[in-house]
């Protein structure tokens, strides 16, 4: 009996130590993939961390080679008590590409012809929630207070909202929105954790306690992740096909909020807005806020029935004229080849760089230059 029982303690010894192995050569093959996107510096990964944790994501990377660069950057060398800030989501984001350095351009020299300092801050998937806690953020902890205002509130941002940041809202007791929740195990879309983990473990550790801690990491991930769908499960039920990809909140649900109206998610988007723009109206530095929302490809062809425009229309229905929509709905794109006005094959509707510019950008700087 003894001996059966020593034999049994070996195979268990055995298999664990072998699935510790096992995890070990999975975290270090994972670890390899997201090499290119690891963090190469302590300082960087901090503050990506931090402000993860407040705004649910930033920037993949800094446009103007600092650390702040992840979360805003400046267009121009002009500092100014006169500030101009840009909040949004990819349609802001975008400026700092390369392929879109025609509307660098045309605000870098708006910036430095009237000596005004612009600062980006757009951040892909940013909608009102993210942009309200990024403003605070900014305000407080970088000292950035803008005379203007240029917030873009973009179609999908109905979306994700409802769907995709609702319940990652934190409050604090006062009812003030403080926080949204990172996407560790839920999304991949901005799930930073494994590269913040994987940062970690590059920049600190020798070989050998890199394998300890990517077996450590990869087992806990895994339990992790899996406690996490099974309270899916449980809340929503087995899911399949559409069902999955709506309580996963994928692309293809949040452009499904356009396809006619949702009472239930526009009201929600309205009430959002409200709190927003409530928090700015109170905001004494500020003389005027330009929102801007832009109609994407199946609107022009009059396929999507909900507008985000009409939302935001109902909204500023309350505030005096500190708020300014600049509505390109308003505007008829019939006549346009939509090829040339909208990157080909984008499900997001983004502009090509030549109609970003033109077409958006420079609208955007008359309305500045009031």
């Amino acid at each position: 009996m003894e001996k059966k029982n020593y034999f049994y303690s070996i195979i268990i010894i055995f298999l664990f130590f072998l699935i510790y192995f096992l995890a070990g050569i999975y975290g270090y093959i994972d670890y390899t993939r997201f090499k290119p996107y690891l963090f190469s510096n302590s300082v960087d990964l901090e503050f990506h961390y931090k402000y993860s944790n407040k705004v649910n994501h930033l920037r993949a990377k800094k446009f103007d080679g600092k650390t702040t660069g992840y979360f805003f950057d400046n267009i121009s060398d002009v500092r100014s008590k006169e500030k101009i800030l840009f909040l949004g989501d990819s349609w802001f984001d975008q400026i700092g590409l390369e392929k879109y350095k025609g509307s660098k351009k045309s605000l870098k020299e708006f910036s430095i012809k009237n000596n005004i300092q612009i600062i980006n801050g757009g951040t892909t998937s940013f909608s009102p929630s993210l942009m309200q806690i990024q403003y605070n953020l900014l305000k407080n902890d970088f000292n950035i207070n803008p005379s203007i205002l240029i917030l873009h509130i973009d179609q999908t941002d109905i979306g994700d909202e409802y769907c995709r940041y609702r319940e990652k809202k934190i409050y604090d007791d006062k009812k003030k929105l403080v926080s949204v929740e990172r996407f560790d195990f839920d999304k991949e879309i901005f799930s930073g954790l494994k590269i913040y983990e994987y940062s970690k473990i590059k920049l600190n550790d020798n070989y050998l306690f890199k394998f300890i801690k990517l077996s450590n990491f990869s087992i806990k991930y895994f339990i992790n992740k899996n406690f996490f769908r099974i309270k899916k499960i449980i809340e929503y039920g087995w899911r399949t096909g559409d069902e999955r990809n709506y309580y996963k909140c994928r692309f293809k649900v949040i452009k499904s909020f356009l396809d006619r109206k949702n009472p239930k998610a526009d009201n929600y988007f309205k009430k959002t807005l409200i709190e927003f723009l409530d928090n700015l109206e109170n905001q004494k530095n500020l003389k005027k806020i330009i929102i801007t929302s832009f109609p994407h490809r199946d609107h022009v062809k009059n396929i999507y029935q909900n507008n985000v425009s009409s939302l935001i229309n109902d909204v500023l229905e309350n505030y005096g004229n500190k708020f300014f929509h600049l509505n390109f709905s308003n505007n008829s794109y019939k006549d346009f080849d939509l090829d040339q006005l909208y990157v080909v094959g984008d499900e997001a509707s983004h502009l090509n760089p030549q109609s970003h510019n033109e077409i958006f950008i420079k609208e955007i700087i008359k309305k500045i230059n009031f």
